[in-house]
């Protein structure tokens, strides 16, 4: 960049850095985004494994965040905060919990049959259920030492939100994506403050995001 004519001059202009700037973030994100589809692809992916990735990748959730060791602080001072799972802090102050499990769990959904035979009917299965339910206890955590966090990160621990991040469809028998999506929807619909979506829906945000983001790659002419 320094010894090719003109070329620096074009970059330090405001508009050519911004552009510049995005298109490394886009590329870094389009990778990472990825990297979270091959962890998921393979079904011998573990908690800590798929959490990696999703901690690094955050931007997935479609909002911003402070970097992944925000927390470190606080850690220091509450160490049973570490039984999170995963815990961002979004850049408006709020707290999310992110409570990684697997991708591969072929009993995430269990059909219900009901009077009409010809109806499937499914309901969400023993690890979900078990999942919103320690979410429930982190929840809880943060409301006991919410002082220590407010003293220092200066961020509001009753804006906390949770999501229950579980299961992929590929991982699933006889079970289209619209009704695994429906089924944790309706599901959520009963929770305050919680969500559950599977795989599927975390990459599909990430995917959405990118291509709302995309950046023009053109470089104005720097001469013949």
């Amino acid at each position: 960049m320094v010894t090719t004519e003109g070329l620096l001059d074009a970059v330090r202009q405001l508009d050519v850095a911004g552009r510049l700037s995005s298109l490394i973030e886009h590329a870094h994100r389009q990778q990472g985004l990825q990297q979270l589809v091959d962890a998921v692809n393979n079904p011998a992916s573990s908690r800590d494994d798929l959490r990696a990735v999703v901690g690094q990748e955050s931007w997935v959730f479609g909002g911003r965040y402070l970097p992944p060791y925000a927390l470190e602080s606080v850690y220091d001072q509450v160490p049973r905060l570490r039984d999170i799972s995963l815990a961002l802090v979004r850049t408006d102050g709020a707290i999310h919990i992110v409570d990684v499990n697997e991708a591969n769990i072929d009993d995430l959904i269990v059909r219900v049959d009901g009077d009409d035979s010809t109806r499937r009917s499914y309901s969400v299965g023993a690890r979900i259920q078990n999942a919103v339910n320690r979410v429930i206890n982190q929840l809880r955590l943060l409301d006991e030492v919410t002082q220590v966090i407010e003293a220092t990160l200066r961020v509001e621990t009753r804006r906390a939100l949770a999501t229950v991040l579980i299961g992929h469809r590929s991982y699933l028998d006889d079970l289209d994506a619209s009704e695994l999506r429906t089924t944790l929807r309706t599901y959520s619909s009963h929770l305050s403050g919680i969500e559950v979506i599977s795989y599927d829906e975390l990459i599909r945000t990430g995917e959405r995001a990118l291509a709302l983001d995309e950046p023009r790659a053109e470089l104005p002419a720097t001469g013949p």
